[in-house]
């Protein structure tokens, strides 16, 4: 039995928190709504949403490298590649599609149409769930979630095969992966130069049709999921008090200081530094609770929260957007009076968003439990019979 990592239960908690709290921020911006707010959009030398975005992809990797390393290694089978690819699915879509379902409602009674996004045909996207991901290509279906899950969609799909590297050409991987985020991100400058070769002629072709931000890349995603494997292959090494206090040190000069980064560089560096952070401070303190340290009250309800906001942090991922676009919608084009208002519109939105979460993941749970359950006895009887 593994030994849990309870510093990714820290950082998905964390994690979930700042991006709700940025998507609160930029509410204001989309609606137009004047008064004070707390701002947590950017910081110095980049934005604090790609930057925990980054460290949900680091997480993403890590977790399953962790959890997925001794087993793939067959097809079939209990722990096999079909395996995976199922509790993967069932995982993100059976709350995708309950979720999805009851937003689509809610658009179509509110616009008078059930094909308020276009043609059926394009429902396709909904269905594998990469709608959000490719809005950039013009309107679909997509209503709640993000972006954020065909990216994950896609690096679960190609997971197996980053685990198969990783174990037999982990750094020929690791220096592939990096010129390809590098090169990515900067390939624009080769726009201006005259077509003098293959490779250039290319390099434009690909610009022309790639319009999605390199935040959302895939290559800057998968690159966040291969340093999320690669910290735990490593992390003796690296989580030290040392090195702890290195990486606040380097969230402190990104955060007060604007060095001259691309925008995603820094937030993949902030990430990693946030990562790190995190895991030595969460060791620490699970160290010391053994010790006999934090048994009070207030520390059982931070870890419980923790817990919480972990556990649901899905389902808060797929929902808080409604929600906070709902509950704003009374000040769009208006004014919050002051910050003590903005407070408190933030918490309603944490509580509505996590009572959704709730009800969606317990009721999508339950569900499946007792579908499971019909399905072994039937199994089972018909095993019986035979």
């Amino acid at each position: 039995m593994k030994e849990r990592q309870y510093s990714f239960d820290v950082i998905r908690a964390v994690c979930t928190c700042v991006v709700v709290m940025v998507h609160c921020g930029f509410v204001y911006v989309e609606y137009n709504i004047a008064g004070p707010h707390p701002v947590l959009m950017t910081y110095a030398s980049g934005n604090w949403g790609g930057s925990f975005v980054s460290m949900f992809f680091m997480l993403s990797g890590a977790a399953l490298y962790y959890n997925w390393k001794d087993r793939l290694k067959t097809v079939f089978g209990k722990n096999g590649l079909l395996d995976f690819y199922w509790k993967r699915w069932i995982t993100l879509f059976p709350m995708f599609y309950v979720a999805w379902l009851i937003m689509y409602v809610i658009n179509s009674r509110k616009l008078g149409t059930w094909y308020w996004a276009g043609p059926r045909k394009i429902m396709w996207l909904t269905a594998i769930g990469m709608d959000g991901y490719f809005m950039h290509h013009g309107l679909n279906y997509y209503c709640l979630g993000e972006w954020f899950l065909g990216a994950i969609i896609i690096l679960y799909l190609i997971y197996p095969l980053l685990q198969f590297l990783f174990r037999h050409l982990r750094w020929v991987t690791t220096i592939l992966l990096t010129v390809i985020f590098v090169f990515n991100i900067y390939r624009h400058l080769l726009s201006s130069m005259e077509n003098t070769n293959l490779f250039i002629w290319l390099v434009k072709y690909y610009n022309s049709h790639i319009i999605m931000p390199d935040s959302r890349c895939v290559w800057t995603c998968l690159f966040g999921m291969w340093l999320g494997m690669l910290f735990i292959e490593y992390k003796k090494q690296i989580v030290k008090l040392p090195v702890a206090a290195a990486c606040l040190a380097g969230i402190l000069i990104l955060a007060i200081v604007p060095i001259p980064l691309q925008e995603v560089i820094a937030s993949n560096i902030m990430g990693s530094l946030w990562f790190i952070l995190l895991t030595w401070v969460t060791d620490f303190v699970v160290g010391k609770y053994r010790e006999g340290w934090f048994h009070n009250l207030p520390a059982k309800l931070f870890a419980r929260l923790i817990r919480f906001l972990s556990r649901y942090s899905y389902g808060i991922f797929l929902t808080h957007h409604v929600i906070l676009y709902a509950l704003m919608e009374h000040w769009r084009d208006g004014e919050v009076k002051n910050m003590a208002l903005s407070i408190f519109l933030i918490l309603c939105e944490f509580v509505f968003s996590s009572l959704a979460s709730v009800v969606l993941t317990e009721g999508v749970g339950f569900v499946l439990k007792q579908i499971g359950k019909g399905w072994r006895k039937l199994t089972g009887g018909m095993r019986q019979a035979a």
